[in-house]
């Protein structure tokens, strides 16, 4: 792939990474409904692990399968110009069980990368989006495909309105089923990236539900 048809938005990543993590009750967390791949539940990863562990303590999950749930998609920060279904998606967290907490934490707040539909070229892609990366070849038999055109159809509207804390402008499950409420990926990690206090662990997808 030639880098030309590669747009990146690293920018993103400090926008995302300014995204809340959210505490107070609500209700009781979705579960999913729908599965494609394999989720693995017993792999799951807390948000607050990424934040306590910094950039440095994160390399431990290169290479290693996570699993995140608790989370929203913040937008695209990678995208292919020629193939628009091949994307990097971006997602910050949001506690669904608990509401509203603090607009900001103030020793860095994570995000997860998720390249969509990308094969082997995505050790082309990782030198722009990643900090650190351990990539040279890459196996693509247990990657999810997704048939939605999520890269196209999925915008990233949510924002958080820091006085009513509260998040607003969300497009629904229908138009975009990455903002369900009861969202898992499960993916390896291929990549991290930092702006400091900030990371963000970009995975290749192997299982995704909602």
């Amino acid at each position: 792939m030639k880098s030309s048809h590669v747009r990146i938005h690293r920018a993103l990543l400090a926008v995302t990474a300014c995204g809340t993590l959210l505490l107070g009750l609500t209700g009781c967390e979705p579960k999913p409904k729908h599965e494609i791949g394999k989720v693995e539940y017993d792999k799951l990863v807390d948000w607050k692990e990424l934040v306590e562990l910094g950039p440095k303590g994160c390399r431990k999950f290169l290479g290693q399968t996570v699993t995140f749930k608790g989370m929203y998609h913040s937008g695209v920060r990678q995208e292919d110009e020629q193939r628009r279904d091949v994307c990097l998606c971006s997602f910050s967290p949001y506690d669904f069980m608990l509401g509203p907490y603090a607009d900001s934490m103030n020793s860095g707040n994570p995000s997860l990368g998720v390249y969509v539909n990308l094969g082997s070229e995505v050790t082309e892609w990782l030198p722009t989006a990643a900090t650190d990366t351990f990539l040279t070849s890459f196996r693509t038999d247990d990657v999810v495909k997704i048939t939605d055109s999520i890269c196209k159809n999925c915008l990233g509207r949510t924002k958080y309105d820091h006085l009513k804390k509260e998040y607003f402008g969300a497009q629904s499950e229908d138009e975009c089923f990455l903002e369900s409420k009861a969202l898992h990926i499960t993916g390896r990690v291929v990549g991290i990236d930092y702006v400091e206090p900030n990371v963000s662990l970009i995975t290749v997808p192997t299982g995704i539900s909602w």
